[in-house]
């Protein structure tokens, strides 16, 4: 039986991103951290904040980049609460602010009451994008332990895998 692989947001934490160029702080939400993150692909959409959630992937990282910071600076205190509150209750595993942007402090209030990690980077959304995308590629990918040894036969590399002990090297 094989389980869907995930990486929570403490683990992701830990994991030392900035040490890839991803300097990641932790807002608010401290009590979610151990959301968990299923799928390297990133949601960049600022159509939750309107309340359209057809298209929206629970597991994934939601971002806010320029766009939607502006959006929600736009927006009166009510509605941004509103906006806020909704989006919040869709099942993501954190939101990460991008280019350094100061959220909104109902932002900052919204994601502690819905126990949602809220993160910041100074990097640039596609920069941050790029990055994390790269991180959970390689935290979520699938792995195997096989007994097997590999040789390259003239620039092609050949597994050959079988039990221990009958041969293969």
């Amino acid at each position: 039986m094989s389980s869907t692989p995930s990486v929570t947001v403490a683990a992701l934490l830990a994991s030392r991103p900035d040490a890839f160029g991803l300097p990641l702080d932790l807002l608010a939400g401290a009590d979610g951290l151990e959301r968990v993150i299923t799928s390297p692909h990133i949601q960049k959409t600022g159509l939750a904040l309107a309340g359209f959630h057809e298209y929206l992937k629970r597991g994934r990282v939601l971002i806010f980049g320029e766009s939607e910071i502006r959006y929600l600076e736009s927006l009166d205190v009510a509605a941004r609460v509103s906006a806020l509150r909704l989006a919040l209750t869709l099942d993501f595993p954190c939101v990460l602010i991008t280019g350094g942007f100061t959220p909104p402090v109902e932002l900052v209030i919204e994601a502690e009451r819905a126990r949602v990690p809220l993160l910041k980077t100074t990097t640039p959304t596609p920069t941050a994008i790029a990055k994390l995308a790269s991180i959970l590629e390689d935290s979520l990918a699938e792995r195997t332990i096989l007994h097997a040894v590999l040789m390259d036969v003239l620039g092609l590399g050949v597994l050959i895998s079988g039990e221990s002990g009958i041969g293969k090297s």
